[in-house]
């Protein structure tokens, strides 16, 4: 063997690992892999390290949540005042003007029961139809 040659063993030995034996090193170049080998290392290629299972899986119902419905129209109950109004309990009254309507007192203002109907007229504000909400407000 010439000097070379050895030289060129010894470093090969040395470049050897105590773990593969290898004596390219331990290193994986592409021409040190194998045709059959190599297709791992193409693009797009593969599952791309996915974890899949071959158990199906469980199909989710499709139930959505019932509608809350804030936008639908809602009834509103007939208020106190309306009740009181339709009966005749209220010592009022509306008088028609050709360009105006008033309210004209059956009693005086002084003698009024406030405890009594100030709840009424308070409730009569959620009304919406005439001649209701002119009486509450």
């Amino acid at each position: 063997l010439t000097t070379s040659a050895t030289m060129r063993l010894t470093a090969v030995a040395a470049l050897a690992t105590p773990r593969t034996g290898r004596t390219d090193g331990g290193c994986m170049s592409a021409r040190s892999i194998p045709d059959s080998a190599r297709s791992w290392r193409e693009k797009r290629t593969g599952t791309g390290g996915q974890a899949y299972s071959t158990t199906p899986r469980p199909e989710k119902p499709d139930t959505k949540p019932p509608k809350a419905g804030a936008f639908q129209r809602r009834s509103i109950e007939p208020s106190e005042l309306r009740r009181f109004y339709d009966r005749g309990d209220l010592p009022i009254q509306i008088k028609h003007n050709g360009t105006q309507n008033t309210l004209v007192w059956k009693v005086d203002v002084e003698k009024l029961d406030y405890h009594h109907y100030l709840p009424i007229f308070f409730d009569g504000l959620r009304e919406k139809d005439e001649p209701y909400r002119f009486l509450s407000v």
